[in-house]
């Protein structure tokens, strides 16, 4: 799947659809665009199919679904005990793949070999990392030097972790890599940046906040390169790519004197935006989309409930 001619070809696509301006910071280039000020009408046509693992907490937001290419679904949740869980939906149907002994759990996206990346910690409160495949774990011994790992959120083909970790001034900045080769960065000045997905061609997607703590961008990160991708007035959360370089993520309007305005998804694709919701839901989040156009998320309906959802276009088989 890591093609370099086609690592060439989606690294160009991006940065000529944004027609950015570059700005050097600090060693970081920092590049600027602003998407359209409302996402346009979705142009295709999709399945919905609601996935909720049997012992889910239906009140809680605090909620995350994916899928892979072949149609393994992973869902992150919290019980109504309040313990976080991982399940992974088989032909037997769910099963809980919980680090053994953990006091919680949190999982990532399945790569293509259905891998999955876990976050897990016991009553010390420390987060490690493992990789769960077909009913086996592998423990990973920590290696984030100078930093606290807050949570591992993707892991790709290439075995390339992608997480969020903390510095010991408590600033949260983003980390790509294993532990012979990594890269942490953050936009400079901010004390928040995620990373939340890295692509097979080394194309990261996240979020980061002002320095002043004031607004939320969504960004593209690549060889020291960071595109901020902007709606006018909305936090903006870039939340998955895939390897054909479309993005998936969440904007909420913050201008509103409402700070508990809805979340609604938007599909990026050749820079063009769209909207993405779930049909008739108050909220829509994606946190996945695959190379054949699969995206795995969450709803809240209309009686206030949450649930995962996954959504396959039309005439894809």
């Amino acid at each position: 799947m890591n093609d370099p001619n086609k690592q060439i070809q989606i690294r160009n696509s991006w940065l000529k659809d944004f027609g950015p301006t570059m700005l050097m910071v600090a060693s970081l280039v920092v590049l600027s665009t602003a998407l359209p000020a409302a996402p346009a009408a979705p142009k295709q046509n999709y399945m919905f199919k609601t996935v909720d693992a049997p012992d889910k907490d239906l009140t809680n937001p605090n909620l995350w679904t994916y899928i892979n290419d072949s149609g393994l679904i992973i869902q992150d949740y919290y019980d109504t005990a309040g313990v976080m869980h991982t399940a992974a939906l088989l032909s037997s149907g769910w099963t809980l793949i919980d680090v053994p002994g953990a006091a919680g759990t949190g999982g990532t996206n399945p790569n293509s070999q259905g891998q999955v990346a876990l976050n897990y910690w016991g009553t010390d409160g420390i987060i490690h990392l493992a990789i769960w495949q077909r009913g086996h774990y592998t423990y990973i011994p920590d290696f984030w030097p100078g930093y606290v790992l807050v949570g591992a959120n993707a892991f790709n083909d290439l075995g390339q972790i992608t997480a969020a970790v903390a510095n010991s001034a408590g600033t949260w900045l983003g980390f790509v890599g294993d532990s012979r080769h990594h890269t942490v960065f953050g936009y400079p000045g901010s004390e928040l940046t995620i990373a939340f997905m890295t692509s097979d061609f080394g194309i990261t997607v996240g979020v980061y906040e002002d320095p002043d703590g004031t607004d939320a961008h969504g960004f593209v990160y690549d060889n020291g390169h960071l595109v901020t991708l902007d709606v006018p007035e909305y936090w903006v959360n870039a939340l998955a790519i895939n390897n054909e370089g479309e993005i998936v993520g969440s904007y909420q309007g913050v201008y509103t004197d409402d700070s508990s305005s809805p979340w609604h998804g938007f599909l990026l694709q050749h820079g063009n935006l769209t909207d993405f919701d779930v049909p008739e839901a108050l909220q829509t989040t994606p946190w996945m989309i695959t190379d054949n156009h699969k995206l795995a998320g969450q709803y809240q309906a209309a009686d206030g409930t949450w649930h995962g959802f996954v959504a396959t276009p039309v005439g894809c088989e």
